[in-house]
């Protein structure tokens, strides 16, 4: 429940910065908009346990469970802001459906019988960005619990969904640039977890644990080094 919950915080706060014409890597310079962006994160997580937990009002986990998601979901939203800062790509959408009657068409594979299979799914982010006349995709998955991409497990088919994300951006890629080239760039899980952070050895420095905690939940993925083709 607490994966579900952190995926809807990040999708109204997503949409709450389109609609207050705020730039994700913005959060972190203005001091204003950082404000705006915790208050708001209080404000839906309240809205959100009043639906959805309303039965557990008066009860000590309630109160638990709301906080540590609050601080959770600050960490987390700051996270992501401090990561555009150092990239240049920006949110292209989110929650993205391929399937029918959306904008993505699903992804249709056509079968020896004459039949056909159609994939469909939704996914939590993708990226672009602009460059040299081509359009560079990065496709984010937003997970509660810690999980890595290996190229391996790609290979040997144990772990396809990323890829499958990626495959149905570029079958709608006139969707996405009419005369760019459009180029996958990477394939990314992100970490949304509330878990503390386990340092070996005792540390009192507070830049050095922030340092060490974005290194845990920075994105891990597969990325392309340099590009040879293009779709």
């Amino acid at each position: 429940d607490m994966g579900s919950l952190m995926h809807e915080v990040i999708e109204h706060i997503s949409k709450y910065l389109i609609a207050k014409n705020i730039a994700w890597h913005e959060i972190n310079l203005n001091e204003k908009y950082t404000a705006l962006c915790d208050k708001e994160i209080d404000n839906v997580i309240e809205d959100i346990f009043k639906e959805k937990m309303s039965k557990y009002l008066v009860t000590a986990r309630y109160v638990v469970l709301k906080n540590k998601l609050k601080s959770s979901m600050k960490k987390t939203i700051h996270l992501i802001a401090d990561s555009f800062n150092h990239s240049e790509f920006r949110p292209l959408g989110y929650e993205i459906a391929f399937e029918d009657g959306a904008l993505f068409a699903p992804i249709k594979i056509e079968l020896d019988n004459g039949k056909a299979i159609f994939l469909r799914g939704k996914i939590d982010r993708v990226d672009s960005l602009k460059l040299n006349g081509n359009t560079y995709l990065r496709i984010v998955d937003y997970k509660s619990s810690d999980r890595d991409l290996k190229l391996s497990d790609v290979k040997d088919g144990i772990n396809l969904q990323l890829m499958t994300y990626m495959w149905a951006m570029i079958e709608n890629k006139e969707k996405i640039a009419k005369e760019d080239k459009v180029i996958p760039a990477a394939v990314s899980y992100f970490t949304i977890s509330g878990k503390l952070l386990n340092i070996p050895t005792f540390e009192k420095d507070e830049k050095k644990i922030a340092t060490l905690l974005k290194k845990a939940l920075k994105l891990k993925g597969i990325y392309i080094k340099e590009y040879q083709h293009s779709f």
